[in-house]
């Protein structure tokens, strides 16, 4: 993927879609309603996209470029059900809290989480979604196939979730996820 941490890289790769694998965004197209709220961490094309099947989307984002870009775009949109949170990775790579507090912060449950964004959070997310995610609520996990997310496969076995696994074009994989 070209970098999205410059203005020039944003606009390159924008597309108004969610960049997960087809089957999820058809099962989205069917499960988005506008009376539904959805949190992502991680912004872009998503965000754009469900804005306008969702009563509100929360998002966020921790590049700048792509914040700025983003902002743009929900103006150009004029999406008034979009906020877009900016909490950046500091200059000695550490992420704020706040970037993996605000769910909590929001105090309500959600049908839809999105767990995308910087991958070295992603477990972390999961963990946090887990608490704020609604009955019979869904959490999509991008890019699942990383040895990384061991920690979040493990939880998903130890306390009985189910997962579709759906591959993407490049062969990456997307997660579904929910309670059983």
């Amino acid at each position: 993927m070209e970098h999205i941490y410059d203005l020039e890289g944003c606009k390159r790769v924008w597309k108004e879609i969610p960049h997960i694998a087809p089957e999820v965004n058809t099962f989205l197209e069917k499960y988005l309603t506008k009376d539904r709220e959805v949190f992502e961490w991680g912004s872009g094309g998503s965000t754009i996209w469900i804005a306008k099947r969702v009563k509100h989307i929360y998002s966020v984002e921790v590049a700048d470029a792509w914040y700025q870009f983003l902002t743009e775009k929900i103006v150009e949109f004029d999406l008034k059900n979009v906020t877009l949170y900016h909490y950046p990775i500091g200059a000695d790579g550490i992420i704020q809290n706040i970037y993996y507090d605000i769910i909590m912060k929001l105090k309500r449950k959600f049908p839809l989480i999105i767990v995308d964004g910087v991958v070295f959070t992603r477990n972390i997310c999961f963990e946090i979604a887990t608490k704020c995610l609604a009955k019979d609520g869904y959490i999509i996990f991008d890019d699942f196939q990383h040895p990384g997310f061991n920690p979040t496969r493990e939880i998903l076995k130890k306390d009985n979730w189910g997962v579709n696994y759906y591959s993407k074009a490049n062969g990456n994989l997307t997660g579904l996820i929910h309670k059983l």
